[in-house]
Protein backbone atom coordinates (compact mmCIF):
# COMPACT_ATOMS: atom_id res chain seq x y z
CA UNK A 1 0.00 0.00 0.00
CA UNK A 2 1.62 3.61 -0.59
CA UNK A 3 -0.91 5.89 1.38
CA UNK A 4 -1.92 5.08 4.50
CA UNK A 5 -4.80 7.67 5.59
CA UNK A 6 -4.90 7.60 9.66
CA UNK A 7 -8.33 9.66 11.17
CA UNK A 8 -9.14 9.46 15.09
CA UNK A 9 -12.79 10.21 15.71
CA UNK A 10 -14.71 11.37 18.45
CA UNK A 11 -18.22 12.84 18.02
CA UNK A 12 -17.50 13.62 14.96
CA UNK A 13 -21.40 12.98 13.91
CA UNK A 14 -21.64 16.59 12.42
CA UNK A 15 -18.02 16.17 10.44
CA UNK A 16 -17.08 12.51 9.99
CA UNK A 17 -19.06 12.19 6.08
CA UNK A 18 -17.52 14.75 4.73
CA UNK A 19 -14.03 14.41 6.14
CA UNK A 20 -14.08 10.61 4.01
CA UNK A 21 -15.84 11.66 1.33
CA UNK A 22 -13.15 14.45 0.72
CA UNK A 23 -10.62 11.48 0.87
CA UNK A 24 -12.92 9.58 -1.46
CA UNK A 25 -13.38 11.74 -4.23
CA UNK A 26 -9.80 12.07 -4.71
CA UNK A 27 -8.10 12.54 -8.15
CA UNK A 28 -6.03 9.68 -6.78
CA UNK A 29 -6.23 5.48 -7.78
CA UNK A 30 -8.45 3.99 -4.64
CA UNK A 31 -6.38 1.40 -4.87
CA UNK A 32 -3.17 3.11 -3.60
CA UNK A 33 -4.70 4.11 -0.30
CA UNK A 34 -6.42 2.89 3.05
CA UNK A 35 -8.57 5.11 4.86
CA UNK A 36 -8.43 3.89 8.80
CA UNK A 37 -10.86 5.49 11.56
CA UNK A 38 -10.43 4.96 14.81
CA UNK A 39 -13.30 6.32 17.16
CA UNK A 40 -13.07 6.08 20.68
CA UNK A 41 -16.43 4.79 21.90
CA UNK A 42 -18.37 8.23 20.50
CA UNK A 43 -21.78 9.09 22.55
CA UNK A 44 -23.17 10.25 19.96
CA UNK A 45 -22.68 7.35 17.87
CA UNK A 46 -20.69 8.41 14.64
CA UNK A 47 -18.99 5.34 14.51
CA UNK A 48 -22.13 4.32 12.69
CA UNK A 49 -21.89 6.65 9.79
CA UNK A 50 -18.19 5.42 9.04
CA UNK A 51 -19.39 1.85 9.24
CA UNK A 52 -21.17 2.40 5.45
CA UNK A 53 -18.11 3.05 3.72
CA UNK A 54 -16.66 -0.09 2.70
CA UNK A 55 -13.25 1.56 1.47
CA UNK A 56 -13.10 2.15 5.60
CA UNK A 57 -11.20 0.29 8.03
CA UNK A 58 -13.17 1.09 11.60
CA UNK A 59 -11.27 0.45 14.54
CA UNK A 60 -13.97 0.72 17.70
CA UNK A 61 -12.20 1.40 20.96
CA UNK A 62 -14.32 0.54 23.96
CA UNK A 63 -13.35 3.56 25.77
CA UNK A 64 -12.44 6.76 24.82
CA UNK A 65 -8.37 6.66 24.79
CA UNK A 66 -7.74 10.27 23.57
CA UNK A 67 -6.44 11.82 20.60
CA UNK A 68 -3.10 10.61 20.69
CA UNK A 69 -3.70 6.85 21.74
CA UNK A 70 -6.21 6.62 19.22
CA UNK A 71 -4.24 7.65 16.23
CA UNK A 72 -1.35 5.38 17.18
CA UNK A 73 -3.94 2.31 17.13
CA UNK A 74 -4.85 3.31 14.12
CA UNK A 75 -1.23 3.92 12.69
CA UNK A 76 -0.15 0.31 14.21
CA UNK A 77 -2.95 -1.26 11.60
CA UNK A 78 -1.93 0.61 8.43
CA UNK A 79 0.32 -0.85 6.12
CA UNK A 80 1.22 2.88 4.06
CA UNK A 81 4.81 3.79 2.87
CA UNK A 82 3.48 7.80 3.43
CA UNK A 83 1.19 7.93 6.48
CA UNK A 84 -1.59 10.73 5.63
CA UNK A 85 -2.60 12.20 9.58
CA UNK A 86 -6.15 13.84 9.20
CA UNK A 87 -8.20 15.45 12.28
CA UNK A 88 -12.14 14.04 11.68
CA UNK A 89 -13.29 18.25 10.94
CA UNK A 90 -10.94 18.63 8.20
CA UNK A 91 -11.91 18.11 4.14
CA UNK A 92 -8.92 17.77 1.44
CA UNK A 93 -9.38 19.45 -1.76
CA UNK A 94 -9.43 16.96 -5.23
CA UNK A 95 -6.12 17.16 -5.85
CA UNK A 96 -4.59 17.37 -2.43
CA UNK A 97 -2.98 13.88 -2.39
CA UNK A 98 -2.30 13.73 -5.95
CA UNK A 99 -0.15 17.38 -5.24
CA UNK A 100 1.42 16.09 -1.77
CA UNK A 101 2.74 12.72 -2.86
CA UNK A 102 4.40 14.06 -6.10
CA UNK A 103 6.13 16.75 -3.92
CA UNK A 104 7.29 14.96 -1.61
CA UNK A 105 8.47 12.04 -3.91
CA UNK A 106 10.46 14.62 -5.14
CA UNK A 107 12.86 14.61 -2.66
CA UNK A 108 13.97 11.51 -0.01
CA UNK A 109 15.37 13.87 2.42
CA UNK A 110 12.03 14.53 2.87
CA UNK A 111 10.51 13.17 6.44
CA UNK A 112 7.07 14.89 5.85
CA UNK A 113 4.99 17.22 4.13
CA UNK A 114 2.25 19.91 5.34
CA UNK A 115 -0.19 21.42 3.54
CA UNK A 116 -1.73 25.24 3.72
CA UNK A 117 -4.91 24.83 6.04
CA UNK A 118 -7.60 27.26 6.30
CA UNK A 119 -10.48 27.68 8.24
CA UNK A 120 -13.51 26.52 6.48
CA UNK A 121 -15.53 29.84 6.68
CA UNK A 122 -13.81 32.62 6.59
CA UNK A 123 -11.04 30.91 3.88
CA UNK A 124 -8.22 32.46 6.61
CA UNK A 125 -4.94 30.34 7.19
CA UNK A 126 -5.01 28.16 10.08
CA UNK A 127 -1.91 26.77 8.92
CA UNK A 128 0.89 28.02 7.28
CA UNK A 129 4.04 26.82 8.35
CA UNK A 130 5.53 26.24 11.61
CA UNK A 131 7.78 27.37 13.56
CA UNK A 132 8.92 26.76 17.18
CA UNK A 133 10.77 29.65 19.67
CA UNK A 134 12.64 29.11 22.97
CA UNK A 135 11.27 27.60 25.23
CA UNK A 136 8.91 26.30 23.06
CA UNK A 137 6.82 28.29 21.78
CA UNK A 138 4.80 27.02 18.81
CA UNK A 139 3.47 29.59 15.93
CA UNK A 140 1.28 28.83 12.80
CA UNK A 141 2.77 31.17 9.85
CA UNK A 142 1.33 32.39 6.67
CA UNK A 143 3.96 31.67 4.40
CA UNK A 144 3.24 32.21 0.99
CA UNK A 145 5.67 30.06 -1.43
CA UNK A 146 7.11 26.78 0.08
CA UNK A 147 9.31 25.99 2.55
CA UNK A 148 10.96 24.22 5.22
CA UNK A 149 9.75 24.59 9.04
CA UNK A 150 10.12 23.13 12.10
CA UNK A 151 6.73 21.39 12.23
CA UNK A 152 3.79 20.34 9.98
CA UNK A 153 0.65 20.77 10.53
CA UNK A 154 -0.89 16.92 11.22
CA UNK A 155 -4.34 18.02 11.17
CA UNK A 156 -4.06 17.94 7.45
CA UNK A 157 -0.31 16.44 6.98
CA UNK A 158 1.84 13.55 5.44
CA UNK A 159 4.74 11.61 7.38
CA UNK A 160 6.96 9.51 5.75
CA UNK A 161 7.11 5.91 7.24
CA UNK A 162 10.65 5.14 6.90
CA UNK A 163 11.35 7.55 8.71
CA UNK A 164 10.75 5.23 11.73
CA UNK A 165 8.89 8.08 13.55
CA UNK A 166 5.44 7.31 12.76
CA UNK A 167 3.69 7.64 16.57
CA UNK A 168 2.93 10.06 18.81
CA UNK A 169 4.47 10.47 22.15
CA UNK A 170 1.10 8.84 24.66
CA UNK A 171 2.30 11.19 27.64
CA UNK A 172 1.27 14.27 25.38
CA UNK A 173 -2.53 13.16 25.45
CA UNK A 174 -3.37 15.90 23.11
CA UNK A 175 -1.67 19.07 21.45
CA UNK A 176 2.19 19.71 20.72
CA UNK A 177 2.16 16.41 19.35
CA UNK A 178 2.82 17.44 15.88
CA UNK A 179 5.62 19.45 16.79
CA UNK A 180 7.03 16.59 18.84
CA UNK A 181 7.15 13.65 16.51
CA UNK A 182 8.07 16.93 14.04
CA UNK A 183 11.66 17.44 16.03
CA UNK A 184 12.38 13.79 16.53
CA UNK A 185 12.38 13.28 12.58
CA UNK A 186 14.74 16.31 12.16
CA UNK A 187 16.83 15.07 14.69
CA UNK A 188 17.23 12.52 12.60
CA UNK A 189 18.32 14.23 9.92
CA UNK A 190 15.26 14.77 7.52
CA UNK A 191 13.69 17.99 6.57
CA UNK A 192 9.63 18.84 6.55
CA UNK A 193 8.54 20.61 3.79
CA UNK A 194 5.40 23.43 3.74
CA UNK A 195 3.37 23.09 0.71
CA UNK A 196 0.71 26.19 -0.15
CA UNK A 197 0.22 24.03 -3.53
CA UNK A 198 -2.14 21.71 -1.47
CA UNK A 199 -5.24 23.16 0.44
CA UNK A 200 -7.13 21.61 3.31
CA UNK A 201 -9.68 22.81 5.69
CA UNK A 202 -10.34 22.78 9.15
CA UNK A 203 -14.27 22.95 10.16
CA UNK A 204 -13.48 24.87 13.27
CA UNK A 205 -14.85 27.74 14.98
CA UNK A 206 -12.01 30.95 14.87
CA UNK A 207 -13.08 31.80 18.39
CA UNK A 208 -13.09 28.82 20.15
CA UNK A 209 -11.54 28.77 23.45
CA UNK A 210 -11.04 25.41 25.39
CA UNK A 211 -10.14 24.45 28.53
CA UNK A 212 -8.50 20.88 27.46
CA UNK A 213 -6.82 23.15 24.97
CA UNK A 214 -5.26 25.76 26.94
CA UNK A 215 -4.07 22.63 29.75
CA UNK A 216 -2.21 20.66 27.22
CA UNK A 217 -0.93 23.45 25.41
CA UNK A 218 0.75 24.42 28.65
CA UNK A 219 1.38 21.33 29.77
CA UNK A 220 3.03 19.70 27.11
CA UNK A 221 5.29 23.08 25.98
CA UNK A 222 8.46 22.43 28.05
CA UNK A 223 8.24 18.74 27.84
CA UNK A 224 8.60 18.54 24.11
CA UNK A 225 11.21 21.36 23.79
CA UNK A 226 13.48 19.55 26.82
CA UNK A 227 12.63 16.02 25.95
CA UNK A 228 16.80 15.32 24.52
CA UNK A 229 17.93 17.55 27.03
CA UNK A 230 20.34 15.65 29.80
CA UNK A 231 18.80 16.51 33.97
CA UNK A 232 21.22 19.11 34.23
CA UNK A 233 19.65 21.22 31.34
CA UNK A 234 16.02 20.53 32.13
CA UNK A 235 16.45 21.80 35.75
CA UNK A 236 17.99 24.93 33.93
CA UNK A 237 14.96 24.90 31.80
CA UNK A 238 12.57 24.59 34.25
CA UNK A 239 14.54 27.22 36.40
CA UNK A 240 14.05 30.16 33.79
CA UNK A 241 10.54 28.85 32.87
CA UNK A 242 9.04 29.11 36.35
CA UNK A 243 10.61 32.52 37.03
CA UNK A 244 9.84 34.38 33.35
CA UNK A 245 8.94 31.76 30.80
CA UNK A 246 5.52 30.94 32.10
CA UNK A 247 4.50 33.85 32.91
CA UNK A 248 4.83 35.63 29.73
CA UNK A 249 3.79 32.59 27.35
CA UNK A 250 0.22 32.93 29.62
CA UNK A 251 0.05 36.56 28.65
CA UNK A 252 0.41 36.17 25.85
CA UNK A 253 -2.13 33.51 25.42
CA UNK A 254 -4.68 35.87 27.24
CA UNK A 255 -3.91 39.14 25.92
CA UNK A 256 -4.77 37.16 22.38
CA UNK A 257 -7.73 35.97 23.22
CA UNK A 258 -8.63 37.77 27.30
CA UNK A 259 -11.91 35.07 27.33
CA UNK A 260 -8.66 32.07 28.63
CA UNK A 261 -7.98 34.13 31.75
CA UNK A 262 -11.47 32.21 33.09
CA UNK A 263 -9.07 28.58 32.82
CA UNK A 264 -6.49 30.39 35.26
CA UNK A 265 -7.00 27.28 37.86
CA UNK A 266 -6.25 24.72 34.57
CA UNK A 267 -3.42 26.78 33.58
CA UNK A 268 -1.92 26.40 37.05
CA UNK A 269 -2.43 22.95 37.00
CA UNK A 270 -1.28 22.30 33.86
CA UNK A 271 2.21 24.31 35.44
CA UNK A 272 2.76 21.67 38.27
CA UNK A 273 1.96 19.12 35.76
CA UNK A 274 4.65 20.27 33.45
CA UNK A 275 7.40 20.00 36.21
CA UNK A 276 6.38 16.69 36.37
CA UNK A 277 6.50 15.56 33.34
CA UNK A 278 9.43 16.87 32.22
CA UNK A 279 11.42 15.36 34.93
CA UNK A 280 9.97 11.99 34.72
Amino acid sequence: MEVSFVIANYNGKDVIEECIESILNQDYPKKDYEIIVTDNNSPDESWKLVQKYKKVKLIRNKENYGFIKSNNIATRASSGEFLVFMNNDVTIEKDWLKKMISRIKKDEKLGGIGCKILYSRSKKTWYGGGKVYFPGFGRHLDLKKEDYVDYLGLAAGIIRRSTGEIYFDDNLGMYGEDADICKRIRRKGYKLLYYPEAIAYHHIDESRISENEEYYIQKNRGYYYTKFYNLFGKILYLAGDIIFFFQLFTAYRIIRNPKRIIFWKKILKARIDSIKLILK
